[in-house]
């Protein structure tokens, strides 16, 4: 995966959305202690710009120990667990940790704003225009 030279790296994410199918949500929710319910509406979380396949975090089960995403492109999507990588941002007064999959592409989590909440009901997730996840115009 690369990143496009022309999107402004460090601030914004993807937030492309997808819905996992029927068969996916069923085998995620069946996986044992999630920290959170599994919701099907799932939102691109990497960096804006990438190429490439777009990657969600849809839960994380035995008590956090195991990170499962959803990766998608136009022609596939797969589930598929993935250890969170392995980056630390050490500057800020506590450690923040990168909430991607390991051996993501682009900047780490921590770089990035705020993406949209995670919901646990069939909604899909919030919409934002392309200009407000820029922050602001200088």
């Amino acid at each position: 995966m690369w990143l496009d030279p022309t999107a402004r790296p460090g601030l914004a994410r993807c937030s492309a959305p997808t819905k996992a199918t029927a068969a996916q949500v069923a085998a995620l929710r069946a996986l044992p202690d999630p920290v959170e319910p599994v919701t099907p509406h799932l939102a691109c979380e990497l960096a804006a710009g990438h190429q490439d396949d777009h990657a969600a975090l849809a839960v994380a089960s035995h008590g956090g120990d195991q990170w499962w995403w959803l990766r998608w492109d136009r022609r596939r999507r797969d589930v598929v667990q993935i250890d969170p990588c392995e980056a630390t941002e050490h500057a800020a007064p506590d450690p923040e940790y990168c909430l991607f999959p390991a051996g993501h592409p682009g900047s780490h989590s921590f770089n990035l704003q705020p993406g949209p909440n995670r919901k646990v009901d069939d909604e899909p997730p919030p919409t934002q225009p392309h200009w407000a996840l820029r922050g602001p115009r200088m």
